[in-house]
């Protein structure tokens, strides 16, 4: 039993207010070395962000924040001119012009080849009215899998856009304009 006792004993370790480390750094300087490790990071990061001179320099790479630069701006000289994926429908069958109390919408029915087609809608060709006219492109996707020739009244497709009154100021004519055909509306 008394051996037991030993083996016990000799297990017992120090209260933690006991170590010599949790007092303070150790003695051989280990807290001094994180202090110094410490400082030359702080030193090498703000020695990359500069790089000697303005431009840069060869600390300069290796600091990630710097490997763009600024941003300039500079002049469009290309127009950029906007593609939409979408066909025109091949035909514009019916136009009508609603008055509402702060606007208008724009009614288009149109007949495209095939029945399937998707994501039709009237895209403006202008910013605003030219000489008194709106025009707008009759636009849709075709079916991917290219589609089915049905009846007329299966293939009729039907969409709307508002115009608020600011918008309609100067407005004389409003335009469609399909593949095969176009449609105009006069005040």
């Amino acid at each position: 039993m008394a051996d037991r006792a030993d083996r016990f004993s000799a297990k017992v370790r120090p209260a933690r207010s006991d170590r010599a480390d949790a007092a303070g750094p150790a003695p051989n300087g280990a807290g001094r070395r994180r202090l110094l490790l410490a400082l030359g990071a702080l030193g090498l990061v703000a020695a990359c962000s500069r790089g000697g001179n303005r431009r840069g320099g060869a600390l300069r790479m290796l600091n990630p924040f710097n490997w763009f630069g600024r941003s300039e701006s500079r002049v469009n000289r290309e127009p950029q001119i906007y593609r939409d994926p979408r066909r025109l429908v091949d035909r514009v069958i019916e136009l009508r012009v609603e008055r509402t109390s702060s606007g208008a919408i724009i009614r288009a029915v149109g007949l495209p080849a095939v029945i399937g087609v998707y994501d039709a809608a009237l895209v403006p060709l202008d910013d605003g009215p030219v000489k008194g006219t709106l025009r707008y492109e009759f636009r849709l996707m075709p079916p991917k899998d290219g589609g089915l020739q049905g009846p007329r009244r299966a293939r009729l497709v039907h969409v709307a856009r508002y115009l608020p009154n600011p918008a309609l100021e100067g407005v004389r004519r409003i335009e469609v304009i399909g593949r095969k055909n176009r449609r105009i509306t006069r005040r």
